[in-house]
């Protein structure tokens, strides 16, 4: 299988030997802050032009939070079209909506930010103070994004499932799930159901039953 481009830490030499030919690599120079040495995920624009990586580990419970990024990468070129290094721990997950519009990020630190992919301008940013964002996906209708997050023992009453607007930055509609932590959201492509992994289970949310509650 022809590789095209490499996110890891190969040389130039182990990358000839696997493909025969020099190819191009998303490598992130080195990063002061020292957290930008770990990719905890990663997302195709829907043109399939590029690229968004999430950098950096959690670390707030181990040690003291040292700041991650996300990267914009230009597939043919292999250059940085965007970095967006706000966040104050590693940055956890990123998406990009169906319409190709927007980038979305969600951080370790609580944060989440969406940007306009057209100029990089940053449309939404929202904290949730002691959760870390764990998953996020866009609606098919590019409306709205799905938020699922950590929970700690203390802030067990606390929502882990936010759902906001895209347009306004307002939240919709926030409910606790039975996990402490809510790791995977996903909509179905007709946008009336939303998966989410929590605890060791599936569930799925009717999303205008959801939206009607009070």
């Amino acid at each position: 299988m022809p590789v095209i481009f490499s996110l890891a830490a190969e040389t130039q030499a182990d990358q000839k030997e696997l493909t025969g030919s020099h190819v191009p690599s998303l490598e992130v120079p080195d990063d002061p802050n020292g957290n930008a040495d770990v990719i905890s995920d990663l997302a195709f624009s829907p043109d399939s032009k590029i690229l968004a990586v999430a950098y950096g580990r959690f670390r707030g419970l181990l040690r003291k939070p040292s700041p991650g990024m996300a990267i914009v990468w230009d597939i043919k070129s292999g250059k940085r079209l965007a970095t967006f290094d706000s966040f104050k721990d590693g940055v956890s997950s990123v998406v990009f909506s169906g319409d190709g519009k927007y980038l979305a990020a969600g951080g370790y630190d609580g944060s989440l930010q969406i940007w306009h992919v057209t100029d990089w301008s940053r449309q939404i940013s929202v904290n949730f103070n002691s959760e870390s964002v764990t998953a996020l996906d866009f609606s098919p209708n590019n409306a709205s994004l799905a938020v699922g997050t950590m929970l700690w023992a203390e802030d067990s009453r606390k929502p882990n499932l936010h759902l906001y607007q895209v347009s306004t930055g307002r939240e919709i509609k926030s409910l606790r799930c039975p996990a402490e932590s809510v790791i995977g959201v996903d909509f179905l492509p007709d946008g009336k159901l939303l998966a989410l992994a929590n605890g060791n289970k599936v569930t799925f949310l009717d999303i205008e039953k959801l939206l009607d509650q009070e």
